[in-house]
């Protein structure tokens, strides 16, 4: 959307469409202290990014040798790192990470739209300053107006598309059974009931959450495949999220682990690069209803999940 001009005018208010759904997004974090371990610093539903979002880290802390760094994750998701060489110990100092707008969006949480951005430093960052900080400012063009990022405000797409009259384009609304209708319509239009008046169409008061955690599995290398039963899990209505945490040789993209259930693939994590030992890399995996319900059927008695590390990742590494 950056460079907008010379495109449609919708709503005829002299700005193009493209400009019309842009604005700008600023927050800094407090010093987050000391600077020894991990700092956190939550953004609550900032908007999504229309461009590339800049971060930037102010830093007084141990990081004047190339092996002190600081590892960037966004809801736990690796971005990218800095201060990696040419700083220094002790003193002010700023480095920057451009993120794209697609890992951004992507990161945000899909039900709150929050993100946690964490700062870890690798183990040689010290504590041998007096007083360690770090902050981190965010930056960028936004995405406002424009519930479905189509470029198009949504003012200019509600005719005979906004069955509430609530100002939102139907699409954006809630729709917890997936038809294409909102579900104040679904119960107002006498599609869904709505026996309790709680505003849920009564098929979706009837879903219910699947939780299972596997626990710590290790050794965890290319010789230690390891496998989790999960208890009688039930067929779902909508994406299953797997959430991955290894410690392990996985700081290239390369090293990697593929994710199998009941013999079905179900896709990688790490292929994009996570971290070594013994800092903890953790992804997500998000498996479509029609995949994971397929995965179930293929087996009659328990569900078992493999995770299967590739070759490359070394045994000996974090020994």
């Amino acid at each position: 959307m950056p460079g907008c001009g010379g495109s449609q005018d919708c709503n005829g208010n002299g700005v193009p469409d493209e400009c019309d759904v842009v604005g700008s997004f600023l927050d800094v974090s407090p010093n987050l202290a000391p600077f020894t371990t991990t700092r956190t610093y939550l953004l609550s539903n900032p908007p999504p990014a229309a461009d590339d979002v800049l971060l930037e880290f102010s830093a007084r802390a141990d990081l004047n040798s190339d092996n002190e760094t600081v590892e960037i994750r966004l809801n736990q998701i690796v971005v990218g790192t800095v201060f990696v060489t040419g700083f220094l110990s002790c003193v002010d100092q700023i480095d920057q990470l451009v993120v794209p707008s697609a890992t951004w969006n992507s990161a945000r949480d899909p039900n709150t739209g929050d993100v946690l951005i964490s700062m870890v430093p690798s183990e040689f960052v010290g504590a041998g300053c007096g007083f360690s900080f770090i902050q981190v400012q965010i930056e960028y063009q936004s995405v406002t107006g424009d519930c479905s990022f189509d470029g198009v405000p949504d003012e200019c797409q509600l005719v005979g598309n906004d069955c509430n009259s609530n100002g939102i384009p139907d699409e954006c609304d809630a729709d917890c059974n997936e038809n294409g209708v909102a579900d104040e319509c679904d119960i107002s239009g006498g599609t869904s009931p709505d026996c309790n008046g709680n505003g849920i169409p009564d098929e979706c008061d009837l879903l219910d959450t699947y939780t299972a955690d596997s626990g710590d599995l290790s050794p965890f290398d290319a010789n230690s495949p390891q496998q989790f039963t999960l208890p009688n899990p039930p067929d779902t209505v909508g994406d299953v999220l797997l959430t991955i945490s290894a410690i392990g040789d996985f700081d290239l993209g390369t090293e990697l682990v593929t994710v199998d259930l009941n013999n079905i693939t179900l896709g990688q994590v790490f292929e994009t690069g996570g971290a070594d030992c013994p800092t903890e890399s953790i992804a997500m995996l998000t498996i479509s209803p029609a995949s994971w319900n397929a995965a179930l059927a293929n087996t009659a008695n328990e569900s078992v999940m493999v995770l299967t590390p590739s070759g490359t990742v070394d045994p000996g590494q974090c020994n």
